[in-house]
């Protein structure tokens, strides 16, 4: 057998076992089922048959159950938050659109399970992450998981190149150079974020050399999409994290900057970043496909403003808005998550994805001023890091279908997750815990504040 399957098999052992003490450890099983899936690798064909990604997330699922009485309390429910309430408003408007005017009922079932899937990931990960232990974690598995693609990527030439692209490089639902690189600009900016929930330098060398080998490959993967996520990221960032971590911000970007430079030396990717502003007689092949999609897409939308069910474009009736004579299965994705959104699941269904992201980024929001406040420099990029991450994965979601894939949900787990910490601990600060009041049998406790955003 070879060497990789003994290790791999073995670290998904241990995480099995730790995963019942802390569930975050059957969080960071998943990541690495995710990431490291048997089936995208040189290694792994004895193992790949497995639903190694499925038992993860059911392993999660039991340690939170058995687990749901230890650890410190939660300050409150990810259930009654208004991020879950537009997720359930998504979920029961998916479920309709389904039942009474899917195009391809097979195909959009099976969107539908995911759609499902993810939200319940969202909640999951919000109750395996009680303190800063867990945060770290899940941190520091992402980036572990986004370390291994950029490894085999960068030092073992896994891939091949195609149009000046790197293709051949997956994860668990990831299968072209610009959904991979859609993942990983929005991972990169939530591995981050270990470097400042922990006081370790070793923890943070091996976070920058795992951002570092996987923004390698975000740049060999040349797509539009990403950088303009990556710009667009950087923007917000700077704009969130000021304050106490303006100094930190600046030199975090100039890191960044610098490891620009030094990876950029193919000069396709210039060329192909600025064919996005090209006029149509310079736009390239890939561009103007596009535009021809979306314009289908719109008119598409246009006779049928309530949905027509998961994946109905490519898999429905997108082909009847196309022009030139194109029969049935000749069509393929939209290429832009919004408007696939919308083709899917209806103008209501963008509606309640953008009020999706707009509660996650006021979240984001209100834990910065928490931070500024408290003058913790650290807190302050954390959010800013989550907030870029958030919008690396919605700007990217412009020139691909990745509105509906799951790492959009994990930065909005993760966002409520530590804004739940970080309220927790500054309250503890302020006021320390009084001891129960116990009268006539009634046990008293100090009353905990919402947070919901």
């Amino acid at each position: 057998m070879n060497k990789m399957v003994v290790v791999w098999v073995a670290i998904v052992a241990l995480l099995t076992l730790k995963s019942f003490q802390r569930p975050a450890y059957a969080v960071g099983l998943y990541m690495m089922t995710f990431f490291v899936h048997p089936s995208f690798w040189w290694w792994g064909d004895i193992v790949e048959g497995y639903r190694w990604n499925l038992f993860a997330g059911i392993l999660l699922l039991a340690t939170l159950v058995m687990t749901k009485d230890t650890g410190p309390p939660l300050l409150q429910p990810p259930t009654r938050t208004n991020a879950a309430r537009i997720l359930l408003f998504m979920a029961i408007n998916a479920i309709i659109v389904h039942l009474l005017v899917a195009a391809n009922p097979d195909s959009s079932f099976g969107w539908l399970v995911i759609r499902m899937k993810f939200i319940l990931l969202f909640f999951m990960l919000q109750y395996a992450i009680r303190d800063e232990t867990d945060f770290r974690i899940v941190g520091m598995a992402i980036a572990l998981g986004i370390g291994y693609i950029g490894y085999e990527a960068t030092v073992n030439d896994r891939g091949h190149f195609n149009g000046g692209r790197l293709e051949g490089i997956g994860a668990a639902g990831v299968q072209s150079a610009n959904q991979l690189a859609s993942l990983l600009v929005t991972a990169v900016p939530l591995a981050t974020t270990v470097m400042f929930a922990t006081a370790k330098k070793w923890h943070k060398g091996v976070v920058i050399l795992c951002c570092a080998l996987s923004f390698n490959v975000i740049l060999l993967c040349n797509s539009r999409g990403a950088f303009l996520g990556v710009l667009a990221a950087g923007v917000i960032f700077m704009v969130m994290a000021t304050g106490p971590a303006k100094k930190q911000a600046t030199k975090v970007l100039g890191l960044a900057l610098l490891g620009t430079f030094l990876l950029l030396g193919d000069p396709e990717i210039i060329q192909r970043f600025m064919t996005t502003f090209s006029a149509d007689t310079e736009r390239d092949s890939s561009a103007q496909s596009r535009i021809i999609f979306w314009s289908a897409a719109g008119r598409m939308l246009a006779d049928h403003p309530y949905g027509s069910g998961g994946n109905s474009f490519s898999e429905g009736i997108g082909w009847k808005y196309m022009h030139g004579g194109v029969e049935p299965g000749d069509t393929r994705a939209i290429h832009n998550g919004f408007i696939t959104e919308a083709t899917d699941w209806g103008v209501q269904g963008i509606a309640i994805a953008l009020l999706f992201i707009l509660a996650v980024w006021r979240t984001s929001w209100k834990g910065r001023k928490l931070a500024i406040a408290a003058g913790d420099a650290n807190g302050v990029m954390i959010f800013a890091c989550i907030s870029a991450s958030l919008t690396a994965w919605a700007v990217s979601s412009i020139f691909g279908d990745y509105l509906n894939d799951e790492w959009g949900f994990w930065t909005a787990a993760i966002a409520y997750a530590y804004l739940r910490l970080y309220m927790t601990q500054a309250a503890a600060k302020a006021v320390p815990a009084p001891a129960p009041v116990v009268h006539t049998g009634v046990v008293l406790q100090p009353a905990h504040r919402s947070f919901a955003s």
